[in-house]
């Protein structure tokens, strides 16, 4: 009974550690995704190409980036950015109203 329990708790704790590294690894890629749009390519191509131009070429890259980013979660099926787990504590029916209202307001 206390292996089959000690078994489930290290499972557990190796999901829940597979789990946190890839929500470590899709923020962290977003971060400097967005950074390197933001910070560097954005002012420099409307630096080059003007207003109007540039911001046309950013709008078109800133959609290639984004649809991509949407097929690479669709094809690997894992919650790299926390929103399955959101809605799971959202979605949270549990015992204690306390943890209830919390989940509700704050996700």
């Amino acid at each position: 009974m206390l292996k089959r329990m000690i078994g489930a708790t290290l499972r557990t704790a190796i999901q829940l550690k597979g789990r946190t590294l890839f929500l470590l690894i899709g923020i962290t890629t977003e971060e400097i995704v967005v950074s390197a749009f933001d910070y560097a390519l954005y002012p420099f191509v409307i630096w080059k190409y003007g207003l109007l131009k540039g911001g046309a070429i950013m709008a078109l890259l800133s959609l290639i980036v984004c649809y991509a980013v949407l097929v690479l979660y669709n094809l690997t099926k894992k919650d790299w950015f926390g929103i399955e787990l959101i809605k799971k504590l959202r979605e949270y029916k549990g015992k204690g109203k306390i943890f209830r209202i919390l989940f509700y307001f704050f996700l």
